[in-house]
């Protein structure tokens, strides 16, 4: 991290700790301890954040750890790390509960298809994946065609169709 670096490049007597706000504890966490609302602490401490603008800050304190946010974003992983990622997962089997939540959370964005010349409601599917399998197709073929009104020729129940693809039904 940045700022232990930096504690130990410059030593700890070149740095000041303020408290700029306290936050009233609002409940009891499973260990008996007052605690105050995660979501109201990282609201104020982005807050003072934005205000101040601290130099060893270096994600967003509300995303912390999420995609761009996240410290090795962007960052490639040698052969070596892939490989031990690779056989950590392999052979790996999921719980049913685990796959339901899977499902639950991730963010499906139902696709609604509509005949390319009459305009006319054909089909939707759940999500964009699961519009590929069944048109043996990849993701990424279907998403490029959605909300570009630009026809789309799949294969689907044994037929040739020209679809536009939407993310909101008319």
């Amino acid at each position: 991290m940045p700022i232990c670096a930096a504690l130990l490049l410059h030593g700890f007597d070149n740095f000041n700790l303020y408290v700029l706000e306290v936050v009233e504890s609002t409940h009891t966490n499973p260990k008996g301890f007052l605690v105050a609302d995660r979501s109201l602490l990282l609201t104020r401490e982005n807050y003072f954040a934005k205000l101040i603008k601290p130099s060893y800050n270096v994600a967003d304190i509300l995303n912390p750890f999420v995609g761009s946010n996240h410290p090795s974003f962007g960052v490639p992983k040698s052969q070596a790390t892939k490989d031990k990622i690779r056989d950590t997962l392999t052979g790996r089997k999921q719980t049913e509960i685990e796959i339901e939540n899977h499902r639950k959370g991730a963010k499906k964005k139902p696709l609604y298809c509509y005949d390319f010349i009459t305009q006319e409601f054909i089909v939707n599917f759940e999500s964009i994946r699961a519009m590929a399998r069944l048109l043996n197709i990849t993701p990424i073929e279907v998403q490029r065609k959605i909300d570009n009104n630009k026809p789309f020729k799949c294969n689907y129940n044994e037929n040739t169709h020209t679809w536009l693809i939407k993310s909101k039904k008319d």
